[in-house]
């Protein structure tokens, strides 16, 4: 039966065009390149900082441009604005402080 199952999926399954293709690899550098300037922008005061509250797949990285995966951070094209449910936050020292001091009660 889970060999029924595989084969019914495999054979249902489309490969891309190419169109198809091309928008979402062109989807997927936009939102890199959001990222970066919504990360940029939490920087550039320098008492907020990024957040991840428990990311599906942290990054682990040496280098400076982490993007965390679609899952974790993506940016909604309608509002122009990150997602609500993102995993990563632009949080400032303030509101960890507080977060940290209603955890020691």
């Amino acid at each position: 039966m889970r060999y029924l199952i595989l084969i019914l999926l495999i054979s249902c399954a489309t490969p891309l065009t190419e169109e198809e293709q091309f928008d979402k690899e062109y989807l997927e550098n936009d939102r890199k390149a959001q990222y970066e300037r919504w990360a940029a922008a939490c920087r550039a005061d320098p008492n907020v900082g990024i957040f991840g509250n428990n990311p599906v797949r942290p990054c682990r990285s040496i280098r400076k441009k982490c993007i965390p995966h679609k899952w974790d951070w993506d940016w909604d094209h309608e509002r122009e604005r990150p997602e609500l449910g993102n995993a990563y936050q632009c949080v400032s020292k303030r509101q960890i402080e507080d977060f940290m001091r209603s955890m020691r009660r």
